[in-house]
């Protein structure tokens, strides 16, 4: 994706929304000097990626092993590190996801893949797969790392139980020291508790 489109269908996104691999600063893009690179950032708002990508605009970078490289609105954009490649340009499936994730609030957890699965077969992509199949697999990974988490809750259920029935046996044999190791683990199950 261009720099131009890139800006365009930021701004289509709501600006307060947060997502959570987005990017921050430009600089030339190792694979291709000429090309924009965006330095990878976690837990970026739309509105600052927005003025990160309008800030390349006309802007002349030095390249990796030196060069002047005057980014434009048509200049193509990837994220990577600076001095790094990256497998894949930025692309219209990319700012799906980040659209998603407006809208669940960055929260990975809420995102309705089926949802992003009929995103991902309604995309145009004149014969290339490669954005819908990145979709999928996206979508796929998210329904696994649901049912390791489920595995997590259920386990840390198991343990729960078995914390109350211990801290019940401490307390009532008033066994000193108890609260040093119960404390910790109740404090674990508060946790996986709030993800749920």
């Amino acid at each position: 994706m261009n720099l131009g489109k890139l800006i365009d269908k930021l701004t289509e996104l709501p600006q307060d929304g947060i997502v959570a691999k987005g990017f921050g600063e430009p600089h030339s893009y190792r694979g291709y000097y000429e090309q924009l690179g965006f330095t990878p950032v976690e837990n970026v708002s739309v509105k600052a990626m927005i003025t990160y990508a309008r800030s390349a605009r006309g802007k002349t970078f030095e390249g990796y092993k030196g060069g002047s490289y005057t980014m434009t609105t048509l200049t193509d954009c990837w994220i990577a590190e600076y001095g790094e490649t990256a497998e894949d340009p930025i692309t219209d499936a990319q700012i799906e996801l980040w659209r998603i994730e407006c809208k669940t609030g960055s929260k990975t957890t809420q995102v309705d893949t089926d949802e992003l699965r009929e995103l991902a077969s309604g995309l145009q992509t004149d014969g290339d797969d490669r954005e819908p199949q990145v979709m999928r697999t996206a979508a796929d990974e998210i329904d696994q790392l649901r049912g390791h988490l489920q595995h997590v809750i259920d386990r840390a259920d198991t343990l729960d139980a078995a914390i109350n029935s211990i801290s019940r046996e401490c307390k009532a044999h008033t066994i000193p020291g108890a609260d040093i190791w119960i404390s910790p683990v109740e404090q674990g199950r508060k946790y996986l508790a709030g993800a749920r």
